[in-house]
């Protein structure tokens, strides 16, 4: 079960960007959606009950993790 995101957080911009298929790095979210410790906001998300893919790369020579939505969390 999902915890409430409250309407104009920061938790529902970046989780409102990857349900529509998108990916997120923090330099990303900076400058597309103006939001800084994304890793914060996405284990807020996690705490919530939303499940976040991360994928470790390395892009331009600077290792970074690229976020996106897991589809809905099976509950057990």
């Amino acid at each position: 079960m999902y915890k409430r995101v409250r309407k104009g957080s920061h938790c529902e911009k970046i989780l409102d960007y990857l349900k529509k298929g998108n990916t997120l790095t923090s330099w990303e979210a900076i400058d597309i959606l103006r939001i800084q410790n994304l890793a914060q906001r996405i284990a807020e998300l996690e705490d919530k009950g939303y499940m976040i893919n991360r994928e470790h790369t390395t892009e331009n020579n600077i290792k970074v993790t690229r976020y996106s939505y897991a589809e809905e969390k099976i509950d057990e």
